[in-house]
């Protein structure tokens, strides 16, 4: 892959909108330093949060998530 795109997610179910921002936002850049950690350049990423506007699972606690996309 040339390109990964590394989105956070929080679960719609808890939280108030701007924590769960927060959080979708943190557990995207701690898997995009993990990636680096690796040797996976950061240009070659993008990384996005979604907090809670976008549920990418019917069952709420696992849209506690980061999902990595390669291109």
């Amino acid at each position: 892959a040339k390109k990964i795109t590394v989105s956070g997610y929080a679960d719609k179910g808890t939280g108030k909108a701007t924590i769960n921002a927060k959080y979708a936002q943190q557990r995207a850049e701690k898997v995009a330093k993990s990636l680096q950690e690796k040797g996976i350049a950061a240009d070659r990423m993008t990384v996005n949060s979604y907090g809670d506007t976008v549920q990418p699972f019917a069952e709420n606690d696992r849209n506690r998530c980061v999902i990595v996309v390669g291109e």
